[in-house]
C-alpha cells in the first residue's frame, strides 16, 4: 500500500474525439484602447495580461469557448500540486492519498476547512460531481476508474482496474491533479444529475455538447460564489477581471487568509504579443508567461527576473503520412533519417537562448524530452540509432548523404535531385506563428533544409488552424510542432504521438499509422525489417500488469520510434515566468525547483509566500 508519494464503467465515447468534429468558438481577442488599470485609491493589485478575449469571457470551464483558463485557476483549488523538477507531490485539497492495488482502491483524504465562495463546505460529494462530469468529458482518469464515491465527508474513493501500480499513480496525479475542482453544485446541477441518469452513449454525447456550450457570465459566476481558491470573483468587465482574498481560504492550510495585498487584476492590454511586452516594458503587469524577444528583454528593468519552469515538453519536426516525407517506405524512412542526420538542434536553441531551451540529450529521436528518455530507456538508448551528438558534433553530413541516396536522391550541384527523373527536392514546412519569438528558430529549420540542398518554403500558420485542421487531416508534408508534453510516464508521451488506437484517445497530434516496417527485434539496427504492430504495443502498455511488462513495452515504443523516425526532436523546451521584484516578494529563490511551473504566483499565493513589499 502506498501513501502519499508518486511511488460506473467508462464509455467508449469521449469528448477527444467528440472535441474533433466541432468548431472551437472565439477567436483571441482584444478591447481596443484598454492600455492599463485604473483603480480608486491605493489598492496594490498584481496585475497579468489577459491571454483569452475578456469579451467572451465566462466562467464554465468545460466549455468549448472559454476564454479564460490559466488566468483564473486561482479562483478554484487543486488536489495536490505537481513539481516536475522534483518529480513529487504536495498536498492542498487532497492533504494525504493512497494507492492500495491489492484493493484495487486509490482514495484521497480530504481537508475539511475548505469552502465554495458563498460559504459552503467543499465536500468529498462535491468532487465526486466533478470527477463523474470528467468521466463524461473523456477525461483521462476513467481510462483506469471504474467507479467513484465518498464514504465519507472528506473522503474520496475511486475504484481501478488492476494495472501495474505506475500506469495508475501516473492518471491520478500525472494527468488528474492538473485539473481544478471547478464543477459548481449549483451552477452544473442540471449536468451531474443528467450525469447520474445517463445509460446511453447517445445520452452522454448530448449532455457534453450542451456542457461544452455552457456558459456562465460574471455576475452568474459572482452571485453564486463559483471558486473555492484563495481568491473569489468581484468584477468583471469586457477590459478587465478582478479578483480579491476570499477571507476564510487557509493559506498554507494554516488559519485564514492573509494575503497582504488587494488581489489580482487581468487585464487585456491589446491583441498580440508586443502589446503585453510593452505593458511589461511599462511596469503595468507583474508576471506573465512565456518567451520575449532579446530587445523586450533588453528594454525590461532590472526588476524582473526569470523564473525558468521544468523541462516539460519538446519540439518536433513532424512528417505527414501522406506525403513522400512521412509514408511507411524504405525510401521515406531513408528520407526520414537523412534530416536527422543533417539537422544540427544547437543552431535552434541558439536563436531561442539556453536560458529557455535545452540541447536534446542523449538522443533527439526517441519520442521522450531529455530527462525522460536517462529515466525509461537508460539501459538500452546507447543501442538505438544516435542520429546526431556525435564526437563529431551533430551533424553528420556523410551518414545523411549516404540516406538520401538510398531514398532515390542524388546530388546536382548544391541541389539534390530524384535520380530517375532529375526533379529537385523540394518541401513546405508548415510552423506556428502565434507566438513571434518562436518564428525565428523555426525559420532556422526551413534554412538548414535549403543549406544542405532540399528547396524548402517556410509556411507559418496560426497554432489553431496548425493542430486542429492541417495536421489532423495530414495537410501537410513537414512541420514543427509541439510533441510534448513531458509527463512523468513514458505512456502518456507514446500513446499520444505513435499509433491509431482509441482507447485512450489522444489529443495530440500523431500520424496514424497502427504498423510499420522497422529492424527487428530491438537492439540491433542492421537486423531484418519486419512489420510489427504500434497499436498493440500501445493497448499493452496501457493495460499492463507488473512493472516489468510496462518497461518492456516502453522500450519496445521508444526503439520503434527511433527506427522509423516518427519525429525529430529540435530542443527541450522549459517554461519561462517573468515576475516583477520591485513591489513583490516572492518568498523563495528563483531556481526553487519547488515552484519551478508555470504561472507559480498560483502555488506561491496558496503557500503565502508570495507577498506585497511594503513601503
Amino acid at each position: 500500500m502506498q501513501e502519499n508519494n508518486t511511488g460506473g464503467a467508462s464509455t467508449d465515447w469521449s469528448r477527444r474525439r467528440w472535441l474533433k468534429t466541432v468548431a472551437v468558438g472565439g477567436a483571441v481577442g482584444s478591447i481596443a484602447g484598454c492600455l492599463g488599470v485604473e483603480d480608486d485609491g491605493d489598492d496594490d493589485y498584481f496585475v497579468l495580461p489577459a491571454v483569452g478575449n475578456l469579451e467572451q469571457a465566462h466562467f464554465n470551464v468545460w466549455s468549448l469557448d472559454n476564454q479564460l483558463f490559466f488566468e483564473t485557476g486561482l479562483l478554484w483549488e487543486e488536489l495536490a500540486y505537481f513539481s516536475a523538477d522534483e518529480a513529487d507531490w504536495y498536498p492542498q485539497f487532497a492533504e494525504d492519498w493512497t494507492f492500495d492495488m491489492d484493493a484495487g482502491t486509490v482514495t484521497f483524504d480530504l481537508r475539511d476547512n475548505l469552502e465554495w465562495h458563498d460559504g459552503t463546505t467543499v465536500t468529498a460529494d462535491h468532487a465526486v460531481d466533478h470527477f463523474r462530469l470528467a468521466e463524461v468529458w473523456g477525461d483521462s482518469v476513467w481510462d483506469f476508474a471504474t467507479d467513484v464515491h465518498a464514504p465519507e465527508e472528506h473522503t474520496l474513493e475511486f475504484e481501478v482496474d488492476s494495472v501495474a501500480q505506475s500506469l495508475i499513480e501516473h492518471v491520478f496525479l500525472g494527468d488528474m491533479f492538473s485539473r481544478w475542482l471547478y464543477t459548481h453544485p449549483e451552477l452544473h446541477r442540471d449536468f451531474i444529475e443528467r450525469a447520474e441518469d445517463a445509460t446511453t452513449d447517445e445520452e452522454l454525447q448530448d449532455i457534453n455538447e450542451d456542457l461544452a456550450n455552457f456558459s456562465i457570465s460574471g455576475e452568474e459566476a459572482i452571485d453564486a460564489g463559483l471558486g473555492n481558491g484563495p481568491v473569489e470573483l468581484v468584477d468583471v468587465t469586457d477590459s478587465r477581471i478582478v479578483l480579491e482574498p476570499y477571507d476564510n481560504y487557509p493559506i498554507g492550510w494554516e488559519g485564514d487568509n492573509d494575503m497582504n495585498w488587494s488581489g489580482f487584476e487581468i487585464v487585456d492590454f491589446g491583441d498580440s504579443e508586443s502589446d503585453f511586452h510593452q505593458a511589461a516594458i511599462a511596469d503595468n503587469i507583474h508576471g506573465f508567461t512565456g518567451d520575449t524577444p532579446d530587445e523586450v528583454r533588453g528594454s525590461m528593468g532590472d526588476h524582473w527576473e526569470i523564473m525558468t519552469g521544468p523541462q516539460e515538453g519538446f519540439q518536433t519536426i513532424q512528417f505527414s503520412p501522406e506525403s513522400d516525407w512521412g509514408e511507411d517506405s524504405d525510401e521515406s524512412r531513408a528520407l526520414r533519417q537523412a534530416i536527422a542526420y543533417m539537422y544540427d538542434p544547437t543552431e535552434f536553441v541558439d536563436i531561442f537562448g539556453e536560458e529557455i531551451m535545452d540541447y536534446p540529450d542523449p538522443n533527439n529521436v526517441t519520442g521522450l524530452n531529455s530527462p525522460m528518455d536517462e529515466e525509461w530507456l537508460g539501459d538500452v538508448v546507447g543501442d538505438f540509432t544516435s542520429y546526431g551528438n556525435s564526437d563529431d558534433g551533430w551533424v553528420q553530413e556523410d551518414l545523411a548523404e549516404e540516406r538520401m541516396e538510398a531514398a532515390g536522391y542524388e546530388r546536382d550541384g548544391d541541389e539534390w535531385v530524384d535520380s530517375e527523373t532529375g526533379d529537385v527536392l523540394e518541401v513546405e514546412v508548415l510552423y506556428p506563428v502565434d507566438f513571434a519569438a518562436n518564428v525565428p528558430s523555426y525559420e532556422n529549420v526551413v534554412e538548414q533544409f535549403n543549406r544542405f540542398g532540399i528547396e524548402a518554403e517556410g509556411v507559418g500558420e496560426d497554432f489553431t488552424t496548425l493542430q486542429t485542421q492541417l495536421m489532423p487531416e495530414h495537410d501537410f508534408e513537414v512541420a514543427v510542432y509541439t510533441s510534448g508534453p513531458a509527463a512523468p510516464h513514458a505512456v502518456s508521451s507514446y500513446r499520444n504521438t505513435m499509433g491509431d488506437v482509441s482507447a485512450p484517445d489522444t489529443d495530440r497530434w500523431n500520424n496514424q499509422l497502427s504498423e510499420v516496417d522497422v529492424p527487428w527485434p530491438p537492439g540491433d539496427e542492421d537486423n531484418d525489417i519486419e512489420t510489427v504492430n504500434i497499436d498493440d504495443r500501445i493497448e499493452g502498455l496501457n493495460n499492463a500488469q507488473d512493472e516489468d511488462e510496462v518497461i518492456e513495452y516502453v522500450e519496445e515504443l521508444g526503439w520503434i520510434y527511433n527506427q522509423w523516425v516518427h519525429g525529430i526532436q529540435t530542443c527541450t523546451e522549459f517554461r519561462l515566468n517573468y515576475v516583477a521584484t520591485d513591489e513583490w516578494d516572492w518568498g523563495v529563490e528563483m531556481d526553487d525547483p519547488k515552484i519551478r511551473s508555470e504561472q507559480p504566483w498560483m502555488y506561491l499565493t496558496r503557500t503565502g509566500d508570495l507577498q506585497a513589499r511594503s513601503e
